[in-house]
């Protein structure tokens, strides 16, 4: 029986999302600098047809089913669950801002001298939603309830900030009729999903469409899935229909697609690799901008929240979310898309992936420090 047991319990942490993140990541970096390297890449930059490769797949298609889940869960926890009430809900909003516009200050301040890596601010301003989403998972019940949903909120608007820099700062030729041909999309979506009945055809097919219609402006395609999700009834009848989506695709989201997606956008090269770049311009504002701009914007932000006495916003909620408004600045694939898109040279394209890991990697490591000695300093007085 114990056996059993055992053997069940490996089974689940052998298998579980987080390991398989982890491998992805690591099978990535190792394939990026071995001789595979260059087969590898055509692979999956290859046309499958025209225009379509593997890597547009996975990177436009089925990241707008991830998109989806996180909007889904989001959803969730607005009309019933954390961020149903305003006080709560207004915090990572907020939050987001200040996690976005601090980073860029930390990264121009240190580029002062270098006007050509301006147009790189908005590198260390998004947080990765799939390992901000992992890594909070993994440590369970560690991190309240709240701050777990606090995490994913402001990594989904800051997100979205970080679609709208793109679409301003990095988007050549965008067309406004896309903004009205959006808005019709959204309006049918509305009046279908507020009839309550067998919509799921109509939700695929409308889906289908606006995911075409933001590919076309240029807009990042995958942000569909949220605006659908935002559609997605809670209940249809007694059944909870919204519920019930969310736990269909989570397996497939977790257990194939966010690894997938880190394994085809990990693959970082560390060829001539030199210490130099440490003290280049360009990685000490992505590194700082977001080891120490993401952490700092978010609570700096959060302080008028906590000061404001009617908004009922404790100085031990306030701590919670410091613990993991650290983990807001593991930037990762966001931060790397918007390094392939500001940066021509390829020798600073390298630097800045090498700060966007180094920089992810001591945010990952400075949270998690933090969640384990909070969550002892908090076991240690409960036994006094």
């Amino acid at each position: 029986m114990k056996k059993n047991i055992l053997f069940k319990n490996l089974t689940k942490f052998y298998f579980s999302s987080e390991i398989i993140l982890v491998i992805s990541t690591i099978l990535s970096l190792i394939i990026a600098n071995s001789f595979l390297s260059e087969k590898f890449q055509f692979f999956l930059n290859e046309e499958i047809v025209s225009n379509i490769s593997l890597k547009f797949i996975i990177d436009d298609f089925l990241m707008a089913i991830f998109f989806f889940l996180v909007g889904l869960e989001l959803k969730k926890e607005i009309i019933l669950g954390e961020l149903s009430n305003f006080n709560k809900a207004i915090t990572p909003v907020i939050a987001a801002f200040g996690g976005v516009i601090m980073p860029a200050i930390i990264f121009l301040l240190f580029n002062l001298n270098e006007k050509d890596n301006f147009k790189a601010f908005a590198i260390p301003c998004a947080t990765d939603i799939a390992f901000a989403y992992a890594v909070v998972k993994s440590f369970g019940e560690k991190i309240p309830q709240f701050s777990r949903v606090f995490i994913v909120s402001l990594a989904v608007i800051d997100d979205l900030i970080a679609v709208v820099i793109i679409a301003l700062f990095y988007t050549e030729n965008f067309n406004i009729a896309y903004l009205f041909a959006i808005l019709f999309v959204v309006i049918l979506l509305f009046f279908i999903n507020k009839a309550k009945t067998s919509i799921l055809p109509y939700n695929i097919f409308l889906w289908f469409v606006l995911w075409v219609i933001l590919l076309r402006s240029s807009i990042h395609p995958a942000i569909s899935g949220v605006i659908i999700a935002i559609f997605i009834p809670i209940k249809i009848g007694n059944k909870n229909y919204l519920e019930n989506i969310s736990h269909n695709i989570s397996p497939l989201v977790n257990l194939f697609i966010i690894p997938v997606f880190v394994f085809a956008n990990s693959m970082v090269s560390i060829e001539n690799f030199s210490f130099s770049i440490f003290s280049n311009p360009l990685f000490l504002g992505i590194f700082f901008g977001l080891f120490i701009g993401k952490q700092l914007g978010v609570m700096i932000f959060c302080w008028p929240i906590y000061s404001f006495k009617n908004l009922n916003f404790s100085k031990s909620l306030y701590n919670d979310i410091y613990s993991v408004a650290i983990f807001a600045g593991i930037g990762f694939t966001m931060s790397l898309f918007i390094a392939n898109l500001s940066l021509s040279d390829q020798g600073d394209i390298n630097i800045a992936k090498i700060a966007i890991l180094l920089g992810s990697f001591a945010s990952f490591i400075y949270g998690s420090f933090i969640v384990i000695l909070k969550n002892k300093l908090l076991l240690k007085n409960r036994n006094l």
